[in-house]
């Protein structure tokens, strides 16, 4: 039920810009009944929020249909960004659909752009990985690998640089023990790393030495 008593306020705004840069996305034009039925927007006074919009330039009328200005385009795609990643880590957490969606509405009013556009990147990088066979090396069987990302602490991520087990390093695994080290060789070096290192260092099949799978550190 639409409550048109309320104060608005920018998060209002926001949902309404994202809802109709959603629209824009689907090749569809909204109207204000459109949007009433939007279930992001659903206790929201919608009427009011669509006359905000359009006194700040924001969005156009035309009769009973409401669309973006170029300003308004430019925050909706803000928020549709916030609201894409913060849903994309909530269900890689393991989040169920619905519940990820609902804290993505919430979250995506306060997270930082460039913190946006950084994090998603990354995110391609890593699914990227996952999509190439990354494993930890703790799980490798015998072969050739090279480093895709070093999940450790910046000490021992400078021992294990020193030791020539660097991001994007290549690396051959000799052999491992259920319970005990693994051994490998890098640089020409034989090395035994304990099992608690092995599971922080993550590594894919060897293509050649400057894969596109690796993630920044």
């Amino acid at each position: 039920m639409q409550d048109e008593t309320r104060d608005i306020c920018r998060e209002d705004c926001e949902e309404a810009m994202e809802a109709l840069y959603r629209f824009e996305r689907d090749g569809r034009t909204a109207t204000l009944s459109d949007l009433m039925q939007e279930p992001d927007l659903d206790g929201r006074p919608v009427a009011d929020i669509v006359m905000e919009l359009a006194l700040n330039g924001q969005v156009e009328l035309s009769g009973d249909s409401v669309s973006l200005t170029p300003r308004g385009r430019d925050i909706g795609h803000r928020i549709y960004s916030r609201h894409i990643l913060a849903e994309r880590l909530l269900r890689a957490l393991g989040l169920r659909e619905s519940c990820a969606h609902e804290e993505a509405c919430r979250m995506e009013h306060i997270l930082d752009d460039e913190a946006v556009a950084e994090a998603t990147k990354r995110l391609d990088r890593f699914e990227t990985m996952l999509d190439s066979g990354v494993q930890r090396l703790a799980d490798a069987s015998p072969g050739e690998y090279h480093v895709a990302f070093l999940a450790t602490g910046r000490t021992q991520r400078r021992r294990l640089e020193d030791m020539g087990i660097g991001q994007g390093a290549q690396l051959r695994v000799w052999r491992k023990q259920p319970r005990g080290p693994v051994e490998v060789e890098a640089h020409g070096a034989r090395l035994a790393l304990g099992r608690g290192v092995a599971t922080k260092i993550l590594v894919a099949p060897h293509l050649n030495s400057n894969s596109d799978t690796q993630l920044d550190s």
